[in-house]
């Protein structure tokens, strides 16, 4: 089993539900996200070459895009909903 007890969670700058899980202890850090369903998903892992705070901007950059692009599908579907509704 994992012990997790010392992993550092960034969330500051992320979108909500966003963060970097730095597992201090193993030398690696998971971007992460926290589904609607309550459950967390890694979205991928720091290069071993660079340091966790150095990593941080491309982090959020990469979790903006993609809380960006769900947003964008979310409001696709309810146009399409909303014209099926009144065709």
């Amino acid at each position: 089993m994992i012990d997790t007890s010392k992993d550092r969670l960034i969330k500051e700058g992320f979108p909500e539900g966003w963060y970097i899980q730095d597992r201090v202890g193993e030398g690696t850090a998971l971007l992460c996200h926290k589904t609607w369903q309550g459950f967390s998903k890694c979205i991928c892992l720091r290069p071993g070459a660079i340091k966790t705070d150095d990593w941080v901007p491309t982090a959020q950059a990469i979790a903006k895009g993609y809380a960006l692009v769900s947003e964008l599908e979310i409001i696709e579907r309810q146009i399409a909903n909303s014209q099926d509704d009144g065709a």
